[in-house]
């Protein structure tokens, strides 16, 4: 069977946390009960603009706005530059804010006992929960209101008392919330790898038919896409793909990296894009360990983020770098099969294998992918494997930026 190559966009390969994401810390005043302790929360722009504490606050004190892109610009509302509601979380600011991307600091007492509005959730089943070293049960530790969108835990636990941590898909991405110690980070990541299987067993399971290609008429040309039933070989095969356990490692120094990743990897913090008067940095780096065939392997992703809050339409939002152990081809090398547009042999400062090939884009499981011609550039160093992938109307814009992470890396 030709196995399906699926980009979700919404996960990447992977969920990530989504502009609105929310990070919660609290603090208990002495003698305090439950109920009377003081939330912090940072917030910035969901997908629909605004801004929501997703905590439900009771009241709230003070709110801090910072510039995102430089955290040393910062301005205290005063009382009356917001406006709050507790039934959606929206926080609404009524004064003019000198930057566009922003953070919204809230201080404030939080509901007892705790709750939630998950705003902008796209599909229930995808909630996860994790309470200490467990996954949370549904209607046992919290309940949850898929038509409000309200989870609340359960009143005698206090989750101000051990390590929490909420996930859940939205329309453009993964949103999540917790307090959790960085030392136990990992802990989180093996969790929300079988948590992720069972979400998308319990999805595949639950279809009537799946989206596959068409056979093509000629080599290169678009494939038709076909909705069918799977075979039981089709299903079983989508079912037992290796899972990947996602580890963010965001400060981590490229030192550090190539001990755990078990060889020397480098790359550059920023890359320039003259032609735009602009830059990227890296903004999160994750170690995506998968064991197939009995053998357990390690590749480095790194995202890169455009500097300036408001980047040109033509530049891509996220840049996204796979560094890969010395010899290792990209895994969905064994995925093209028959649906290659065509591969070359580029110098971009060193020999770079260039494909394009056929992909369905689609931002939600249930959506009818959208078939896209896809580029892909893979070089390899004496210490490791690169590949950098991206539309392929998009690859004059891709060229200059390879050609700097080659001059890195080499």
């Amino acid at each position: 069977m030709k196995r399906q190559l699926f980009r979700f966009l919404l996960f990447a390969g992977m969920f990530l946390l989504a502009a609105g994401s929310v990070c919660i810390s609290c603090a208990s005043a002495p003698g305090g009960r439950v109920a009377e302790h003081e939330v912090s929360i940072n917030t910035g722009k969901a997908a629909d603009g605004k801004l929501y504490t997703s905590t439900v606050f009771t009241e709230i004190r003070s709110v801090l706005v910072t510039d995102s892109h430089d955290r040393s610009k910062k301005n205290e509302l005063r009382e009356g530059d917001w406006e709050y509601n507790p039934e959606t979380t929206e926080l609404i600011i009524k004064t003019r804010i000198l930057f566009d991307d922003y953070i919204a600091g809230v201080t404030g007492t939080a509901r007892f006992p705790d709750t939630f509005v998950l705003a902008g959730i796209s599909d229930p089943n995808s909630l996860m929960v994790i309470l200490g070293g467990r996954l949370a049960i549904d209607g046992y530790d919290y309940t949850y209101n898929p038509d409000t969108g309200r989870l609340v835990f359960r009143s005698d636990i206090d989750i101000n008392k051990q390590e929490w941590y909420i996930q859940y898909d939205s329309g453009e991405g993964s949103a999540s919330m917790g307090e959790w110690k960085p030392e136990n980070g990992d802990r989180i990541s093996y969790i929300e790898a079988e948590h992720r299987r069972q979400y998308l067993n319990k999805w595949y399971d639950g279809q009537d038919a799946f989206w596959f290609w068409g056979t093509p008429k000629e080599p290169g040309q678009k494939p038709e896409l076909v909705r069918r039933k799977a075979t039981p070989a089709e299903l079983a095969e989508m079912k037992n793909l290796p899972v990947t356990v996602l580890k963010f490692r965001r400060n981590a120094s490229a030192r550090s990296l190539s001990h755990e990743l078990g060889y020397k990897i480098s790359f550059p913090e920023k890359i320039t894009l003259p032609q735009y008067a602009a830059g990227y940095q890296v903004k999160q780096k994750i170690i995506e360990e998968c064991a197939e065939n009995g053998a357990l392997t390690r590749k480095l992703s790194l995202l890169y983020e455009p500097e300036k809050s408001s980047p040109k339409a033509d530049m891509p939002a996220i840049l996204t770098l796979y560094i890969l152990p010395p010899g290792m081809q990209p895994e969905t090398e064994a995925q093209k099969n028959d649906y290659t547009i065509s591969t070359q042999m580029v110098d971009l400062g060193l020999q770079v294998r260039q494909e394009r090939y056929w992909v369905m884009l689609t931002s939600s499981l249930e959506g009818k992918p959208d078939v896209r011609s896809w580029t892909e550039w893979i070089w390899h160093t004496a210490a490791a494997g690169y590949s950098i992938s991206a539309d392929s109307s998009e690859e004059s814009v891709y060229e200059p930026i390879i050609r700097q992470l080659i001059q890195s890396t080499k």
